[in-house]
């Protein structure tokens, strides 16, 4: 079995250089330096940046329509924008900017607009590009364009693990599971045409609960981290799992994805101490005899309920080497920790070497500064990631309703 890289299981924050300016915003490396790019922008998910340097940023909390996606510019090069507008009435997840145009994905369609030259926001609507997509729960649709113009699109499943009768509370899992025929995969459609109609014909890649975190890399290789399951212990009691059990599994992965994959929810789970998917507690009284063999080894293991939110590639040059073609994760982290240490929180690094992961995953952008949100903890929670022209890495934060940027100083 070829090693993978280790999880984040532990985080150590190192201040910024000191004689730099406002470089408190984040605990990062010696070296970088992390300011507040914006405050008070809204439930802000992921991020995209176009060649003009405007940080596009979509709006959007589960559940609800409000939002749209808030356009922000650095007119006077101090590291914060001075210019914000905001364009479309429908709130979103995924967003991203190729071209001249910016696709922007909505819990029931996929929009493109085409970017002006002399504003920053687009007029109208724009155009429908993906139409007829299942409005259930977990209804962001996060996006990925490749440089031949496929677009990917995650729909993730609208339950924990395909359970049969949720409000009769039978947690078992459903024979075969009817769900990922709409959702539990990555579709794939084409960036430049509009009105495509979602139908399980463009299905690229299955079995992937739900896939926030998903990009392309320069090679055209699909990647994602799907959330795994919640709950083992109390939906599933007969099962053997205890609360510390149900706190450190399932492992979140990350994959490399391709088509016709199928990456083996909800029949299984990736139990990081076995190293390998085993069966799924909501199957392990199935009287079909599963195995779980034959689904794809993860390229990176994650802590389970880290929550993976984005996947961001570093192709600039402004960082050190080391840095260069790594793979920067945002991970949200989540309430299913106790009774263990929470985990996620952070923007983590994956170096990268030949297009495979070369080494340990590592923090890289921590915080406690900023109080807010439901949770009461002073805690970052990082929601999306996008790198401008310059090589500077843009983090955001849902919970508290601000974007950072990261630059190089080498201080």
């Amino acid at each position: 079995m070829r090693a993978r890289a280790a999880a984040v299981v532990c985080v150590v924050c190192v201040a910024c250089a000191t004689d730099a300016p406002r470089c408190d915003a984040l605990d990062v490396p010696p070296g970088f330096c992390a300011t507040e790019f914006v405050h008070n922008v809204g439930p802000v998910r992921h991020l995209a940046i176009s060649a003009r340097g405007v940080v596009y940023a979509a709006t959007w909390r589960e559940g609800q329509r409000e939002g749209g996606v808030v356009a922000l510019l650095d007119t006077n090069a101090d590291g914060r924008a001075d210019v914000r507008d905001r364009f479309g009435t429908e709130g979103g997840s995924g967003v991203v900017v190729r071209d001249s145009h910016l696709v922007l994905g909505t819990w029931s369609t996929v929009r493109r607009w085409t970017l002006p030259r002399d504003r920053i926001v687009p007029e109208g609507d724009g155009d429908a590009v993906i139409v007829g997509m299942p409005e259930t729960e977990h209804g962001a649709r996060s996006l990925a364009i490749d440089a031949s113009g496929h677009l990917y699109v995650n729909v993730g499943i609208p339950s924990n693990a395909c359970e049969r009768d949720y409000p009769r509370r039978d947690f078992r899992g459903q024979e075969p599971c009817a769900e990922l025929g709409t959702g539990g995969g990555v579709w794939r459609f084409r960036a430049d045409s509009i009105g495509q109609q979602f139908a399980i014909s463009a299905r690229y890649a299955t079995g992937l609960r739900h896939t926030v975190a998903l990009t392309v890399d320069r090679t055209g290789t699909v990647w994602g981290a799907p959330h795994a399951i919640d709950h083992l212990n109390s939906w599933w009691p007969d099962g053997g799992y205890s609360r510390e059990d149900a706190a450190r599994l399932p492992s979140e992965t990350v994959h490399r994805i391709t088509i016709d994959g199928d990456y083996g929810f909800p029949y299984c789970m990736f139990d990081a101490s076995a190293g390998r998917f085993v069966v799924a507690p909501a199957y392990a009284t199935s009287a079909i005899q599963r195995s779980c063999d034959r689904a794809p080894e993860p390229e990176a293991v994650l802590d389970a309920h880290s929550a993976p939110m984005a996947l961001q590639f570093y192709d600039g040059s402004a960082f050190p080497q080391r840095y260069r073609g790594g793979l920067f994760i945002a991970l949200h982290g989540s309430l299913f920790r106790g009774p263990l240490r929470r985990t996620g929180y952070q923007v983590a690094f994956m170096p990268f070497e030949n297009g495979l992961p070369s080494g340990a995953i590592e923090a890289f952008a921590t915080g406690r500064r900023r109080l807010g949100g439901s949770l009461g903890a002073s805690l970052i929670r990082p929601s999306g990631l996008a790198v401008d022209s310059s090589g500077g890495l843009y983090v955001s934060d849902d919970t508290n309703q601000r974007i950072w940027r990261i630059t190089w100083t080498g201080q």
